[in-house]
């Protein structure tokens, strides 16, 4: 599924009738934008809070009402607002939402928005940044009688060291899963599932369509302001968000969050998928690691001038003896 806009969709956020909603977002670091293909979705705690879809003759907002609760809704609430009332009424769209989250909490769609936040956004404001940017959450891909897939979210894998962060080309593509508590472990969205999904989409022309894809949404993320853990764009002729993919650097990494440590289901699993595929078809396919507690996917250490970085990620035929 495509995920970049058409320029003049892009544009209007940019510069147009829709840079209201832009704004919005950049000054409210409870929301997440993400960019797909003829929408966009504005996300708050795991669920779409404003559909925006380009119809080729302008656009169409949509607000979902099965976020309301009949006894706690607004007046001012309307399934169909205009750019301005998504603005004037977010924070009544908000807490229709944290009225709806208390019953349907959905921890592992809020922990992966939180994933983006920490990653994407909330470092520009520190100055610092982990060794990933997030591309995209929910990514879809589905083949008529073929393949029908689902990843969590595709990370650019770009090292934080200063060296690395002047290279823009040969830029590595992660694949992450989410795994919250020791749910969805198993079956038909289970860790094997994924695993299998994986290597069978890396070997199609989707792929590598979708590593092209990927640069562009880069690109109008950059200059969205959607990264500023990065850096704040300048102008659209600026060159800091040309980036090139290489689909050679691919992996896979699962994210283990709030897991018993002692619950054996996880590593039940991950040792099925080596018996199945063997150690060597399993070296691209890790467990990840954060920062010490948190959400910022740090991966590499540097060991030292001159002596590289090493992988604090953990292969997965590694992870079960632990």
């Amino acid at each position: 599924m495509k995920r970049r806009l058409n320029y003049d969709f892009f544009m209007e956020f940019l510069d147009g009738s829709l840079a209201g909603i832009l704004n919005m977002v950049h000054n409210d670091t409870t929301l997440i934008m993400e960019l797909r293909g003829n929408k966009v979705v504005i996300y708050y705690r795991g669920g779409a809070l404003f559909t925006i879809t380009n119809t080729g003759k302008g656009y169409e907002i949509y607000h979902n009402p099965a976020y309301w609760l009949p006894e706690k809704k607004y007046e001012e609430l309307v399934t169909d607002p205009s750019p301005e009332e998504c603005v004037k009424n977010v924070a009544l769209y908000k807490h229709q939402m944290d009225y709806y989250r208390s019953i349907n909490p959905e921890l592992e769609a809020q922990c992966l928005l939180q994933l983006v936040l920490e990653n994407n956004i909330l470092p520009g404001k520190s100055k610092t940044t982990g060794d990933y940017f997030i591309l995209d959450i929910e990514y879809a891909y589905k083949e008529q009688g073929g393949l029908n897939l689902r990843f969590d979210a595709i990370g650019l894998n770009w090292p934080s060291t200063s060296s690395d962060r002047r290279k823009r080309i040969d830029m590595g593509i992660t694949f992450f899963e989410m795994k919250y508590y020791d749910g969805a472990m198993k079956g038909k969205a289970g860790i094997q599932k994924h695993i299998s999904d994986y290597r069978a989409f890396i070997e199609t022309k989707a792929y590598f369509d979708m590593c092209r894809d990927m640069e562009g949404v880069f690109w109008q993320k950059y200059h969205l302001g959607l990264i500023p853990a990065y850096m704040m764009p300048t102008n659209l002729d600026d060159k800091d968000a040309n980036i090139i993919i290489d689909e050679n650097k691919v992996d896979l990494a699962f994210l283990f969050a709030n897991r018993d440590p002692d619950s054996t289901i996880a590593k039940a699993e991950l040792s099925a998928a080596v018996e199945k595929y063997g150690k060597e078809r399993t070296q691209d396919i890790y467990v990840a690691n954060a920062s010490d507690i948190g959400y910022v996917l740090f991966r590499y250490k540097d060991n030292g001038k001159g002596q590289g970085k090493a992988d604090r990620y953990i292969r997965i035929a590694d992870y079960v003896n632990l």
